[in-house]
């Protein structure tokens, strides 16, 4: 055994062309509680191996919240161990024409982890990576990764509402003004409208309407950002564990995806969309 497969966890076997899973948990999971989740990866590609990154809640959740503040200014480093353990994912799924599919899950904290651990790879290591966030405190960038990667947060989620606060307001409100029946171009409008309520100091309708001819033009360039956002209606109040329901839907579908990929082709993956309303 390799000093790599003993740092990390895993649950499952490997399975002769099984994509390659990965998981990465958040903020104040227990050794425990990170292991089950990382179970129900397992449990739903049939008992695949699915290795998972040590991210276990200490000093009672004071040393997780330090982390998500500082990751916001800094690597940390749990970061350096993420892409260690991205590393060798990818080398456990080989390359060339039978290289596996690398796909890493990350819930809450873990996506912000992830996602700097991203940017201390090269290019070619980001591209091979099929990173799904779920209730991120941070977002995989559109481009970061492989074009498969796709961040999920349920509208009842009060993470993603704080940790990437200004892409998440925007695909929310997106979200609720599509089922409310309004255009995109008319959502983003009422935003605009109300910033320059909000921060104009004039009546002057000429004023008003440049400030919110801007704005419009800034929520436009922001619609690209958030290409790779979907947000999942919930009946919940408040839910933000990646075990609930909400989620693990998606993760089970993604998961089906991939394994319908390997039946076609081993060795090989068809290209993936998001799957939030399939």
């Amino acid at each position: 055994m390799s000093d790599s497969e003993e740092i990390y966890r895993a649950t499952g076997n490997m399975r002769p062309g099984q994509p390659i899973w990965g998981f990465v948990n958040g903020i104040r999971n227990t050794k425990q509680a990170a292991f089950r989740s990382a179970e129900l990866i397992s449990e739903k590609a049939g008992g695949d191996l699915v290795l998972s990154l040590p991210n276990d809640t200490m000093l009672l959740g004071i040393k997780d919240i330090a982390i998500s503040l500082l990751l916001k200014l800094h690597d940390t480093p749990i970061v350096l161990e993420a892409a260690k353990f991205l590393r060798h994912l990818l080398h456990l799924a080989g390359t060339g024409d039978n290289g596996k599919a690398v796909v890493v899950f990350a819930h809450s904290q873990g996506a912000a982890i992830t996602v700097h651990a991203l940017k201390l790879l090269d290019v070619f290591e980001r591209q091979r990576i099929r990173m799904f966030t779920f209730g991120g405190w941070s977002f995989v960038a559109p481009g970061a990764a492989h074009p498969d990667s796709h961040n999920y947060a349920s509208e009842a989620d009060l993470i993603p509402r704080i940790g990437s606060i200004n892409l998440h307001y925007l695909a929310l409100a997106i979200h609720q003004g599509l089922r409310n029946g309004k255009s995109k171009n008319r959502v983003l409008l009422e935003l605009s409208r109300q910033d320059a309520v909000l921060h104009v100091d004039s009546l002057d309708s000429i004023i008003m309407e440049k400030y919110t001819q801007a704005r419009v033009e800034f929520y436009q360039k922001q619609l690209g950002e958030i290409c790779n956002v979907t947000v999942l209606e919930t009946k919940n109040r408040l839910e933000h564990s990646f075990n609930n329901e909400s989620y693990q839907k998606i993760v089970g579908r993604i998961v089906k995806k991939y394994h319908r990929a390997v039946e076609i082709s081993p060795g090989s993956t068809t290209s993936l969309q998001h799957v939030g309303q399939v």
